[in-house]
């Protein structure tokens, strides 16, 4: 079968290898769609995973596709479902993640599978395509959640990407009063706009001085600043943070979700005198599942968060697309 491996720093291939065996409580999942991560990106800047991993790495991690083979002990799994499954259910070897087996490959082993635990079933009239984006809507509905934005917040959030869009389009579906998404992109600023985002905000403009008009004016020892409650952080920018710094209100609350590549300093003194709450957010501890279920609802409001779709054979191609600032949303593969 067809693996993606990296093989060093910017070396990426298509391998030919065995399929894993099954044994009997596990599944075989033939992948239809896997979408590219920015952390694909980042594991193939460092050549695998920045600290130890193996090489080759098998790449990918946001999958869909069809259940191809059973163990003999396995219940409630059949030949034929489509699934999704959870690529960190393993935290020993996590699929796509330093581990053994990745989702940009023609099949994946699910060990130990088990319906509504690491795998989730996908209804018919979902796209393959659009069940991938189970993974990344995950990490965006974690980030929903530990803002604890409710009806009567005003939010902002920093980023039109596949996690920022996917906040945007969580914190509508949940009745948030007001959400504003903030990119350097006019394109990825339309496709928020597409799953409920109110307001946007092109990133180069005096965002706070945006914020204050859409959110009203809140003061700050006399200082004019932005009334908004909560400030989200999904684009991994210093100056993002400095913006957050500079314009929140007393007791607002900062999310940050987007990875650093570089440390930034905190201005301590600032966070004291506003005695923000600042708030990290990682992964998906128990979203998963609650976002699988809900796409069988609202799988069409984040149909258009798929923008790119490429065919296996061209994986080198789409991680340059990913990575070129180019794209507009998920950049997605089928196989």
């Amino acid at each position: 079968m067809r693996v993606t491996n990296i093989h060093g720093p910017g070396v990426v291939r298509i391998d030919d290898q065995p399929q894993p065996a099954c044994g009997p409580t596990d599944t075989v999942v033939a992948v239809k769609a896997c979408g590219i991560c920015g952390s694909d990106l980042t594991y193939l800047h460092f050549g695998g995973m920045p600290v130890g991993g193996r090489c080759p790495m098998p790449l990918g991690h946001e999958p869909a596709g069809e259940v191809v083979e059973i163990g003999g002990e396995v219940r409630g799994i059949e030949p034929g479902m489509r699934v999704t499954f959870n690529p960190c259910f393993d935290e020993m070897d996590m699929i796509g993640n330093g581990g053994s087996q990745g989702a940009l490959s023609d099949r994946v082993v699910i060990r130990d599978a088990a319906l509504g635990h690491n795998l989730f079933p996908v209804p018919d009239e979902i796209p393959y395509e659009v069940a991938a984006l189970t993974e990344p809507l995950s990490v965006a509905l974690h980030a929903a959640n530990r803002s604890q934005a409710g009806p009567d917040h005003s939010v902002v959030v920093f980023g039109a990407g596949p996690i920022g869009t996917g906040i945007v389009g969580w914190l509508k579906l949940r009745g948030v009063g007001h959400v504003t998404s903030v990119d350097l992109s006019p394109a990825r600023l339309e496709l928020a706009s597409s799953v409920g985002a109110d307001a946007t905000i092109v990133g180069s403009d005096d965002v706070v001085a945006r914020l204050r008009e859409l959110h009203g004016t809140a003061h700050v020892l006399g200082a004019p600043v932005a009334a908004t409650d909560i400030w989200i952080d999904a684009a991994g920018s210093s100056q993002v943070f400095d913006t957050i710094m500079r314009g929140a209100r007393t007791h607002a609350t900062a999310v940050v979700v987007g990875v650093h590549k570089h440390p930034v300093q905190l201005d301590l003194v600032t966070l004291l005198m506003k005695e923000l709450t600042l708030t990290a957010s990682m992964a998906y501890p128990t979203e998963f599942g609650d976002v699988a279920g809900a796409l069988a609802t609202h799988w069409r409001t984040f149909a258009p968060m798929v923008t790119d779709i490429l065919p296996l054979d061209r994986v080198v191609d789409a991680l340059a697309l990913a990575g070129s600032g180019d794209v507009r949303g998920k950049v997605m593969i089928t196989l």
